[in-house]
């Protein structure tokens, strides 16, 4: 498991298997407080599935894996964007109501 607490290599190694047709896991922080996990950085998951570039900013496209609804968790508009700046990757879940931070990159 990747952290990005390395942002520069959690960047190549999503890239580089994006460019090998493989999706990727990545634990999200969505601002809730829960403890259930060791290292309490990560209160969900989705699935790295594509990448793209919109009026000059890099974004993945995700899949949402804890919906019960395709449509949501499958939408085109799925994205997590690369801030460089800041050195985060972050969007809005499916229905615009949290901001998904990525805290994990697992390793396929």
């Amino acid at each position: 498991m990747l952290k990005v607490l390395d942002f520069e290599l959690g960047i190549k190694y999503l890239d580089q298997q994006l460019d090998n047709k493989k999706p990727i896991i990545v634990g999200l922080d969505d601002g809730r407080n829960e403890k259930y996990n060791s290292d309490k950085t990560t209160e969900h998951f989705l699935v790295i599935v594509g990448k793209g570039c919109e009026n000059g900013n890099k974004y993945y496209r995700y899949f949402d894996v804890g919906t019960k609804h395709l449509s949501k968790g499958t939408k085109e508009t799925n994205r997590l964007f690369i801030k460089e700046s800041e050195q985060l990757i972050q969007g809005k879940h499916p229905d615009g109501k949290k901001t998904y931070t990525v805290a994990q990159v697992r390793r396929n």
